[in-house]
């Protein structure tokens, strides 16, 4: 598929109230961060007090870079909101992070992205721990760049893996743990409604490899235990020490299709969890 065919194909699902999990995709190949100013950040502007999971609109970092796309480079400004912990009880904050970039200005021209689709583009490979943490600007991730070349509101998310071992010998980041953690950045995005930029109820999430496999469990697997907590808890959709596999849904029943987009459209059914959007998967 064409970079340019893909584009379109993001920005139609914003029609769409859908989770999408894409197994691949065209790779930007545009350059790093260019220049830097940063924004008007205030630790009093955070409403943390009554709600620890609360996203600071203010903490941002304003970037420059430079996107190649199938019609030539194109220069973009963004707000950069860097290492956002998504959980309120992390258990490795170095993974359960996100970055998430908001383009302000494409080659000169001012952008709104505050109600734009948001692309949710992890960077997991080999099912290993990935960290967005460090990112000094918008990730690598599948069509990220492209993405906020577009006018989409890029997330990058980390995920715990599985090589990580506590000091106890205890590997903390075997499966569920990745799907729970991408999981929990997804019910991060949609408890900040109106607080993080773009339209939580259009998230597009992608991922290659192993990342592509994660996406369509995020998207199809079923929460096993109900959060006892915050809606953003990393043992909210499970016990992440537990090898037990999530349950997925049934293909060809009615559960199903009320967690399709397409079967949710025929049905009228809403989700099956208001925090977890219909879902279509686009291999």
């Amino acid at each position: 598929m064409k970079r340019r065919q893909m584009m379109k194909a993001l920005a139609g699902t914003a029609a769409l109230p859908a989770v999408v999990g894409a197994a691949g995709g065209a790779r930007a190949a545009g350059s790093g961060t260019a220049s830097t100013s940063t924004g008007a950040a205030s630790a009093a502007t955070r409403t943390k007090g009554s709600d620890p999971l609360a996203f600071d609109p203010a903490n941002y970092t304003t970037l420059t870079t430079t996107v190649a796309t199938s019609d030539g480079d194109k220069a973009v400004t963004y707000r950069f909101f860097k290492a956002v912990t998504y959980v309120a009880d992390p258990v490795d904050v170095t993974y359960q992070s996100l970055n998430v970039s908001v383009p302000v200005e494409i080659d000169g021209k001012a952008v709104d992205a505050s109600h734009a689709p948001v692309v949710f583009s992890n960077a997991v490979g080999g099912y290993m721990p990935s960290s967005t943490a460090g990112n000094t600007g918008i990730g690598q991730g599948v069509n990220a760049k492209l993405s906020l070349a577009s006018g989409f509101v890029v997330v990058d998310p980390g995920a715990r893996g599985r090589t990580l071992v506590d000091t106890d010998g205890v590997y903390y980041g075997v499966a569920p743990a990745a799907i729970v953690d991408l999981k929990a950045a997804i019910r991060y995005l949609r408890h900040n409604k109106g607080r993080v930029p773009g339209n939580t109820d259009r998230i597009v999430a992608t991922g290659v490899s192993a990342g592509g496999a994660l996406t369509s469990l995020a998207g199809t697997a079923r929460t096993r235990t109900r959060p006892t907590s915050s809606p953003g808890s990393a043992r909210s959709a499970g016990t992440p020490s537990s090898r037990r596999p999530f349950p997925l849904l049934k293909p060809g029943t009615r559960e199903a299709c009320r967690a399709s987009a397409v079967c949710a459209a025929v049905f009228h059914r809403p989700p099956l969890d208001k925090r977890e959007p219909p879902t279509a998967i686009f291999h």
